[in-house]
């Protein structure tokens, strides 16, 4: 049995749309459009009509949903970025508004204290017993002989030391692989 509705061109370019393929995936919606083929009557468009109608409001509601979700969840977060950026920690502030003490949370960070070094110890010159040690300690800048001192006599870390002398770590670093470097050629020559 030939189907008793013709399609024009712009009819069968609309079938294609992706709304229109969607909305004959549903069952009921392909029957109707099945029952409109094969006898074409007002009462049946009009079914027709109305369900695409309704599908396609559905569909709209559902896009907008979706857009205002995403564009909302973009908005919250410019906003939540922009508080975190006005409302930083400050820690010169009280710590509570009704409290009358002058309490900071700067107060309240444990603080770091510089170690407290030994000077009852000796030297670390006067521990060396050979003569070529010796001469190559005395090679080595004020810098590295301290590097040196604090780290071996008093067994800081760099980073501590960094600290106490006001040097980078790496500074700290470079300088001790230097003068370890210059007492060990020292102990090879002799």
């Amino acid at each position: 049995m030939e189907p008793s509705y013709s399609f024009t061109t712009q009819e069968r370019e609309k079938l294609k749309e992706p709304i229109v393929l969607n909305f004959l995936k549903v069952e009921a919606n392909y029957q109707k459009f099945s029952a409109f083929i094969e006898s074409p009557s007002p009462e049946i468009k009009n079914e027709l009509d109305s369900a695409f109608k309704a599908y396609y409001k559905r569909a709209k509601v559902i896009a907008y949903i979706d857009k205002l979700i995403h564009y909302y969840s973009i908005d919250l977060d410019k906003r939540i970025n922009k508080y975190r950026a006005t409302q930083q920690l400050i820690l010169d502030n009280p710590i509570s508004e009704n409290e009358s003490g002058n309490t900071t949370m700067k107060d309240t960070l444990p603080s770091y204290e510089q170690p407290m070094l030994d000077s009852s110890q000796l030297p670390l010159e006067e521990l060396f017993e050979d003569l070529n040690l010796y001469k190559a300690w005395n090679s080595l800048s004020d810098k590295q002989k301290r590097v040196l001192t604090l780290k071996y006599q008093y067994n800081l870390k760099d980073v501590e030391i960094a600290d106490i002398i006001c040097e980078t770590k790496q500074v700290i670093s470079y300088n001790h692989n230097k003068a370890i470097k210059v007492l060990r050629q020292s102990v090879k020559d002799s």
